[in-house]
């Protein structure tokens, strides 16, 4: 599809949405900190938001997640139905603390998509440390109960915590969930200074650069997910100044509905127009405008030095293959799992942990 300017093809874009700033958690990695003010968008703006991507046609997901908890807006099974009803594949991105069985079956009711759970740690120790005001137990059994109610209509995947304590357990991670209904373990293949918003002193919290070359058993490098197809490769180019995935593919929009530099844009700094003013296809030309030179952010953050490759043959046949283990992981080698009260099951360490 081209766009108004002319015969340049659309990117395909994953649309992050913000519905709050609010979080019920203060999680080690997280900057939040830096995030100037709490706030909840409402209807009249989401369904702005909603026409937006509709009007711009090539949606490869809408993500409702930004840099708050979805989950404790009001209005969130509200918003999933909307997107769902205008065919924009909504999920969430949540900690789980209050992705209750409840909550969980009217997302499914809803339209959800996929939910993306955070998990920091397999022990409850580690988990508790670095998701702080979050509950090993309650999340665990939150994300167990929504794969079951989601079987066959959405998708859980579980995104691990990039830092250095949630690292030394991320096989154990992958093997549990992945025999507990996941489709995915997603990990960072290195800590970030978002945007510039963590600084090196707080960065030394996170997994080393190096380990970008040693994603553990299990998981799946969270970089390649977004890796663009050749057609949107060719695309981003096109456009002047491509930098990286969050600021070229992704279309990251505030509670305010303001369309933001990207997603690590914790202090709303680039704040590059709204919703009811400005187009999709007029934000992302905005956004080229401002490289890593003439901005405040670019300038100061290590997500992507320069081009991200575009997908290939290599990457469809790792994907394929990581999706036939997980299948039979859930099919095989499960046991109890003492820690939880023998309720929840956890396969058996070995060789149906590779991934």
């Amino acid at each position: 599809m081209a766009t108004a300017e002319g015969n340049r093809p659309r990117v395909k874009t994953v649309f992050d949405v913000e519905p709050t700033t609010r979080c019920n958690a203060r999680c080690v990695m997280c900057p939040r900190d830096k995030v100037p003010e709490l706030g909840s968008m409402d209807e009249r703006t989401f369904r702005q938001v909603v026409a937006r991507a509709v009007e711009y046609g090539e949606v490869d997901a809408m993500v409702l997640g930004g840099l708050g908890e979805p989950t404790v807006h009001k209005d969130l099974v509200r918003f999933v139905g909307i997107a769902a009803d205008a065919g924009v594949r909504p999920s969430i991105i949540t900690n789980g603390m209050l992705l209750t069985p409840k909550l969980s079956r009217d997302l499914v009711a809803a339209g959800i998509r996929s939910v993306d759970l955070s998990i920091g740690g397999y022990s409850k120790e580690t988990y508790e440390s670095v998701q702080v005001g979050c509950k090993f137990e309650t999340v665990y059994r939150n994300g167990i109960e929504f794969a079951r109610i989601a079987a066959g209509k959405a998708m859980l995947n579980i995104q691990v915590s990039p830092t250095e304590q949630t690292y030394r357990e991320a096989e154990q991670i992958a093997a549990f969930w992945r025999a507990n209904g996941a489709k995915f373990v997603f990990i960072f293949a290195f800590a970030m200074s978002r945007g510039g918003a963590l600084d090196k002193g707080e960065q030394a919290r996170g997994a080393p650069a190096e380990r970008i070359a040693n994603i553990p058993r299990g998981c799946a490098n969270i970089e390649e997910l977004f890796r663009p197809s050749r057609r949107d490769y060719r695309a981003m180019h096109d456009r002047a100044d491509f930098v990286c995935y969050p600021k070229d593919r992704f279309c990251f929009i505030s509670y305010r509905g303001t369309y933001q530099l990207c997603c690590n844009d914790y202090e709303k700094k680039h704040t590059i127009g709204d919703v009811f003013s400005m187009s999709v296809d007029e934000a992302f030309e905005a956004k080229a405008k401002l490289g890593p030179k003439n901005n405040a952010l670019c300038s100061v953050c290590d997500m992507s030095n320069g081009d991200l490759a575009a997908r290939d043959l290599k990457f469809y046949l790792r994907a394929g293959a990581y999706l036939l283990r997980s299948r039979a992981m859930r099919l095989t080698g499960r046991r109890d799992h003492s820690g939880l009260g023998g309720t929840v099951t956890t396969p058996s360490v070995g060789d149906e942990a590779e991934g």
